[in-house]
């Protein structure tokens, strides 16, 4: 009697131990409670309806007003949490980086300040719809310094008509995005060389800054959506904590043209949902 009640026992457990695993796998894998993205751009129009139920943090308008007097910002930003759901919303928290004055034009000294407002606030993703074609050794040791805390950071390829993609997209430690068009073909403006993936980018739908909506095109839009593909699934689970994790995931979700291409212009594949 007590052998058999033994047997019970140890079989109640192993259904147990199988129960759980599978719930764990299956339904309630561990999500993150919150999500920290800084976007270096022209600001944002955190006002616009498009952003109801969405923190922004005010750290990121430390030193620079956040307004977005371009009309560039604001659309990234359309971009970036259009996938997201009421609740994922909700669990993420905005840097409004201001980089760019009201011509587009940037700094390299708010880019600098912008990384290390990132670094110190310990952000989990950096979005950077901006690029230049000099190199900066300190941007690349702010670069450098952000990955060994985790920061996964995406950036645009550039719209630089067949030139080279910009800096910081062409550092190791940055995710480098370019653009394509809804057939799959290249952007004209698109760059060439490091490029990891690439999204369309041509003719999205967007936020603007004067609280209507517009249609866009470059780079800057393709990296937006695919920072959004990757902080949504960020969002679902804790598997995602750096650039090699989330690198191997956009690598896992890439889809590819039938026939082959050059990796220099579509680097390792296409990401759309």
């Amino acid at each position: 009697m007590n052998s058999r009640k033994k047997w019970v026992t140890l079989l109640v457990l192993l259904c147990f131990v199988i129960a759980s695993t599978l719930l764990y796998n299956f339904a309630i894998k561990p999500r993150k409670v919150q999500v920290k993205i800084a976007i270096f751009d022209s600001g944002i129009n955190e006002e616009h309806e498009f952003f109801e139920n969405l923190n922004f943090s005010s750290f990121g308008k430390y030193k620079y007003n956040g307004i977005d007097n371009f009309n560039h910002g604001t659309g990234v930003t359309s971009l970036i949490v259009d996938s997201l759901t009421k609740t994922q919303k909700k669990a993420l928290i905005i840097y409004n980086v201001k980089i760019l004055d009201e011509k587009g034009i940037g700094e390299l000294t708010r880019m600098k300040e912008g990384l290390r407002l990132a670094i110190n606030e310990n952000v989990d993703v950096i979005n950077i719809s901006a690029g230049f074609q000099t190199y900066d050794a300190e941007i690349e040791d702010l670069i450098k310094e952000a990955d060994n805390k985790g920061i996964i950071i995406i950036a645009s390829a550039g719209n630089n008509i067949g030139f080279k993609v910009d800096y910081p997209a062409r550092f190791k430690e940055v995710i480098s995005i370019s653009s394509i068009n809804k057939d799959m073909d290249p952007s004209p403006t698109s760059s060439v060389g490091k490029i990891d993936f690439v999204s369309v980018g041509e003719n999205v739908k967007v936020a603007n800054n004067d609280y209507t909506y517009g249609i866009q095109s470059g780079s800057s839009y393709a990296t937006a959506k695919v920072t959004g593909y990757l902080l949504s699934e960020m969002l679902k689970n804790d598997e995602i904590t750096d650039y090699h994790s989330a690198y191997q995931y956009l690598l896992n979700s890439a889809k590819h043209p039938k026939t082959p291409t050059n990796k220099e212009i579509y680097g390792n594949g296409i990401i759309e949902n």
